[in-house]
């Protein structure tokens, strides 16, 4: 979902010959009193894969999925989203095999991880939407949170301060039994380009080295400020 519309700025689609192109849709929510895009990347042969997002009637809500172009549609017209000539568009091949490669890919999120982004990332390798200028759209990673919003670069983390599993089974002691290195959730990342390999606010990082970083004291405990470069291993993705 992209809720940047109010104007068409895309080209007529057309099935035959928009094989790997950034295809969009416009819709209307909350009895039509707001219209949004939905996107996804045609992938030929009456296909489309798409971010699956909130309010889509999709058995895998909030993933992304293969669909026909009838159920993507939805008797709307398509439209092939036009960029700007600056911006350098992948190839047809090399958009729909990142498309491919993302099936499945689940934690839909209308700020951060949403139909457009996926699109603009097939299509560019910009993880992009226009609907971040949406007034009523709130996040941490738009707001910054715990009001600390990290430059390119860095990143802030909660400490895990406890003994604790991970949802996969591996177990993390406290650092007191193993002092080189820590683990800490992701709470604010920083504003920008993303690429698909970022961390995003949730992830639970281990990260190299006890002193790394900066400690910071809030009302609600410890914030630690890390350069992205010393996160070693994710233990669980919102990815």
């Amino acid at each position: 979902m992209g809720l940047d519309v109010g104007k068409s700025r895309g080209r007529r689609f057309n099935k035959e010959s928009d094989y790997g192109k950034h295809i969009y849709v416009e819709r209307l929510m909350g009895k039509g009193l707001v219209r949004y895009t939905h996107h996804g990347i045609y992938i030929g042969n009456g296909n489309v894969i798409h971010y699956s997002g909130e309010g889509e009637r999709s058995e895998r809500m909030g993933n992304v999925e293969k669909v026909s172009l009838e159920n993507f549609k939805r008797d709307k017209v398509v439209r092939k989203y036009q960029y700007e000539e600056k911006v350098k568009v992948k190839e047809p091949e090399k958009t729909i095999k990142r498309a491919k490669n993302l099936i499945g890919m689940g934690r839909y999120n209308l700020a951060i991880r949403n139909c457009e982004h996926f699109a603009h990332w097939c299509a560019t390798g910009k993880w992009r939407s226009s609907q971040l200028s949406f007034g009523n759209v709130r996040s941490s990673e738009l707001s910054g949170a715990y009001g600390i919003k990290p430059l390119d670069g860095w990143l802030v983390l909660k400490p895990v301060m406890k003994n604790e599993k991970t949802e996969g089974g591996l177990f993390i002691p406290n650092d007191h039994y193993h002092p080189s290195t820590r683990s800490g959730v992701v709470v604010s990342v920083p504003d920008g380009e993303k690429r698909m390999s970022d961390p995003v606010v949730g992830d639970k990082l281990l990260v190299e080295g006890k002193e790394t970083g900066a400690k910071v004291e809030i009302e609600t405990g410890i914030l630690w400020i890390i350069k992205e470069e010393k996160a070693i291993g994710v233990l669980e993705t919102k990815h």
